[in-house]
């Protein structure tokens, strides 16, 4: 019934403040990401310099961002801690508010909204292994957060039909978020999906069956469109017209942790076959494979997390550098067209060997996803 009242008059625009407690937790969030600002210091982590030399292994927007802000202002850690966390004050908020205007939450429930949109700004610090303050990191975490929180409420409020007439402006604004979503990180590529799923559901629900047409036509544009800027950005960038690489190595990692020496029957070209077991008799001389992994649930998932970097980078990716010596007799002096070949080496290991380990990554996964639900 909350929902339903507010059909038709869920503006674009609207007040921002409909009881007391919204300018309290207004204050709040200020307060929050004004220590953030002011008492963290902006952190370089280990996928950093990525962004920061345009390599092709990271997607285009967080590091265009970077770019500008270098360019602008020489040292871009001020700058660009200003921006992260007055983004997060803006986004947080904004889906705060419209969220009380969806569900007509009572005044005891709003802080506890509000604290549910912080609790990733909260768990991060204190609980992941990095330790990073997501506001206060070069990473795409820093404003992809922010802006996912702006995309979804986007999105529902959309299926809800809740903009009247400002539905179309709506519309279009979130068909741009997604796109932008999708370049700022590639997992975000989702968003656009969705955002098709979304308006075919809405055309189904009022009837407009025509429109579905129009819109998977507009997903498939801008499905193009979205990899094409991503080609030609990185060209612009490295020289190499090429889809972001980097991401079959850290697969390829997931599937080493759950292999077992039998899964390598599945690769019928002999030296890739070499390869995948030299990466498993690393991984497991180091005792990292899920073999070794005891205890709960949770300790099963922090062991794998605690690993998962040495797999990726000592027995993974050593392993595809030396078959990329001896097969394209290239080394690391052009380390772009190195990342595309990591990409296209692990790719291959990867489609011989996935269904073979499918089960068992499966069960890992909702393994890992336990750290996510507590």
């Amino acid at each position: 019934e909350a929902i339903t009242s507010g059909r038709n008059s869920f503006s674009f625009y609207h007040r921002f403040f409909e009881k007391k407690i919204d300018i309290v937790c207004l204050i709040v969030l200020v307060i929050f990401f004004g220590y953030c600002l002011i008492g963290v210091p902006m952190r370089e982590l280990e996928d950093s310099f990525q962004y920061l030399t345009q390599l092709p292994s990271r997607d285009p927007v967080y590091a265009l961002l970077l770019w500008i802000v270098k360019k602008c202002f020489g040292d871009y850690t001020v700058p660009l801690s200003i921006l992260q966390n007055l983004l997060a004050i803006v986004c947080i908020y904004w889906t705060y508010n419209r969220l009380n205007l969806l569900m007509k939450f009572k005044t005891w429930q709003r802080p506890l909204i509000l604290l549910a949109l912080l609790a990733p700004h909260i768990i991060t610090p204190l609980a992941s292994l990095s330790h990073m303050v997501i506001t206060c990191s070069v990473l795409t975490e820093g404003i992809g957060l922010s802006l996912y929180y702006v995309w979804a409420l986007m999105i529902l409020s959309l299926i809800l039909g809740y903009y009247g007439n400002d539905w179309g402006k709506a519309l279009v604004v979130s068909l741009l978020l997604s796109s932008m979503m999708s370049m700022i990180r590639g997992q975000f590529l989702i968003c656009l999906a969705v955002w098709g799923i979304a308006m075919v559901y809405t055309s189904i629900k009022n009837g407009k069956w025509k429109k579905i047409l129009l819109y998977l036509g507009i997903f498939v544009v801008c499905y193009i469109c979205q990899t094409m800027a991503v080609k030609v950005y990185h060209y612009g960038m490295s020289g190499i017209f090429t889809s972001t690489v980097a991401s079959k190595p850290m697969l390829l990692s997931n599937i080493i942790y759950v292999a077992d020496e039998s899964d390598a029957d599945a690769i019928d070209d002999e030296r890739l076959k070499q390869a995948f077991l030299t990466m498993l008799s690393d991984s497991q001389d180091r005792q990292l494979t899920i073999d070794y992994a005891q205890g709960s649930i949770i300790d099963r998932a922090l062991f794998h997390e605690a690993g998962h970097e040495e797999i990726n980078f000592d027995c993974v990716t050593m392993e595809l550098n030396e078959l990329i010596y001896e097969i394209e007799q290239a080394d690391e002096s052009y380390f772009e067209q190195f990342l595309v070949y990591r990409d296209k080496y692990a790719d291959m290991i990867i489609k011989s060997t996935f269904s073979q380990v499918l089960p068992r990554y499966i069960e890992n996964f909702f393994v890992m996803v336990s750290l996510g639900l507590l």
